[in-house]
Parts: C-alpha cells; structure tokens; sequence
C-alpha cells in the first residue's frame, strides 16, 4: 500500500474518474469532496475522525503523540508509531473498498488479528525476537 501510495497510484475516486472506470469522483466517506489521496487519507471529516480517536488512544497509552499529516502519509521516525500508521491507512483504504466509515473499534479488531497471525508465524519459523522488536510498543494498544 505504501509503495503505491507514495508513487501516487492507489485507486482512488479522483484517479478512476480519469481513466473513465468511475463517473463520480467524489469521497467514499464524506461525499462531499473529490477523492484524493490527500483527501482520502488525511482532509476527510470521515478520517479525521477516526484519526483523532486513533490519537487519542494512542496518546493515553504512550503519552502524548504527535499526528501530523507528513508522519501519517509518510511514515514517523518512530518505528512502532509507523507500523500503526501504516495498518491505519490500509484499513482505511480497505473501508474505502468495502464502502464503510473506519472506526477504531473495528481497526483496533483488525490491528489484534494482524498482531496474532504475525505472531503465530514467528512462532512457527521460530522467529520470536524479531516479532518481540517489532511489536513490542504495538502491542500497548492492541492489549
């Protein structure tokens, strides 16, 4: 998702408008702006909201955190803090492609299923401390 989101060709409403596949460019969630990337992932009211609950949580959980829109669309320097920014946009895009407003009930659902599938194939390649370095912050919110 990254990949394609930083060389710019996600599908998104605006981009398959262009290229004739859709005739309304307009935002899955709000309906009311063309869809962007930009929108999609950041400007929309639909995903502010759920990026300020995403925040919130976060930050009662590991103190005050900072979301800005270059760290989400981009990636932090803080490696725990870019792994959930990244689930967080493919979740968002994936409520996109199923026509549903992302919640972090649900996201906080999908980030503990990610979290046990990854974990049961570091058990299984006997990897357990990579795992440990990856998920070790994550965990926090998803416990």
């Amino acid at each position: 998702l990254q990949v394609r989101f930083l060389h710019r060709i996600l599908p998104v409403n605006n981009y398959l408008k262009r290229i004739n596949i859709l005739d309304c460019d307009l935002c899955t969630f709000c309906n009311k702006e063309a869809e962007t990337l930009k929108h999609l992932f950041w400007d929309c009211e639909v995903t502010k909201t759920f990026l300020t609950a995403l925040k919130t949580t976060l930050s009662n959980k590991w103190g005050n955190l900072v979301l800005n829109e270059v760290d989400f669309l981009f990636g932090s320097r803080e490696q725990s803090v870019s792994l959930i920014f990244l689930y967080a946009k493919y979740f968002i895009f994936k409520c996109k492609t199923k026509g549903q407003s992302p919640s972090l009930q649900f996201f906080t659902r999908y980030l503990k299923l990610e979290h046990e599938t990854h974990e049961e194939i570091a058990i299984k390649r006997q990897n357990l401390e990579t795992f440990n370095r990856t998920w070790a912050k994550v965990k926090i919110p998803i416990g």
